[in-house]
């Protein structure tokens, strides 16, 4: 952990309450993990009734217990779904209304904006409802199953990071609405930003997964290792599709 990034990450948040995560792209290392509010970690036991029964739950670490909508950091994931299961390309050109119709409902944009005419990477750019909504559709459940486990939130960190597991939907029980609004990262989706954080170190990394850690090494008084955290990765998109999306 950075001291000087964990103090700027914990100022930064002010008196509000929530979570930073901050991760090295090429090692999975934790630079800076804050929740707030936070707890002196020496009056917890002195001051466990009064903690626990708290409104604002600052026992909870919110950065990997803590389940929240993604929203549309989620977009990027589905501009690289979207590609891989081969339901657009880089070429084809989406005309954004506003707001998208399914049955008698509609998604719209934030703030009313109109994107008109927009292609893959233009609507990421943008954060288009209507494209990424559409491209959910297409790809389906089964197609936006297989990325959410491609992508490993079906998984969870059991080490030295206690990580409360995603709450994904019953992917083969979705209507139609619920499964564009899953590419807006909304309907029954709970992440953790631990989570989200490592997807976005993924398009950094070349489309490699690694596991957040703490601890790289443990060596004794007289500098000999001890303990080695291995370096757990996996290649979860194409390095193309990591560099395409994260330019």
């Amino acid at each position: 952990v950075d001291a000087r990034l964990q103090q700027l990450a914990y100022d930064a948040l002010g008196e509000y309450r929530g979570a930073v995560v901050v991760l090295d792209a090429n090692t999975g290392a934790v630079l800076a993990l804050v929740s707030k509010p936070a707890v002196d970690p020496s009056v917890v036991e002195t001051q466990w009734s009064e903690l626990s029964n708290r409104q604002d739950s600052p026992l909870l670490n919110r950065a990997a217990q803590g389940l929240y909508p993604p929203g549309s950091t989620i977009k990027a994931m589905m501009a690289d779904a979207a590609l891989d299961e081969k339901v657009t390309d880089l070429n084809e050109t989406f005309n954004c209304t506003g707001k998208l119709q399914i049955g008698n409902e509609y998604i719209e944009e934030s703030h009313g904006a109109v994107h008109g005419k927009v292609n893959l990477k233009e609507a990421l750019t943008h954060s288009c409802n209507f494209t990424f909504g559409t491209l959910a559709m297409r790809m389906g459940s089964s197609g936006l199953q297989d990325a959410f486990q491609r992508f490993g939130f079906a998984d969870t960190f059991q080490g030295e990071i206690q990580e409360t597991a995603s709450h994904l939907p019953d992917f083969g029980k979705l209507e139609q609405g619920d499964v564009a609004q899953l590419g807006l990262g909304q309907s029954s989706l709970l992440v953790t930003p631990l989570r989200m954080a490592m997807l976005a170190q993924a398009f950094a990394n070349g489309g490699k997964r690694i596991e957040a850690r703490f601890i790289k090494a443990i060596y004794s008084s007289d500098g000999k290792l001890v303990y080695q955290n291995p370096q757990n990765e996996i290649q979860v998109m194409k390095s193309s599709t990591a560099y395409l999306i994260s330019d």
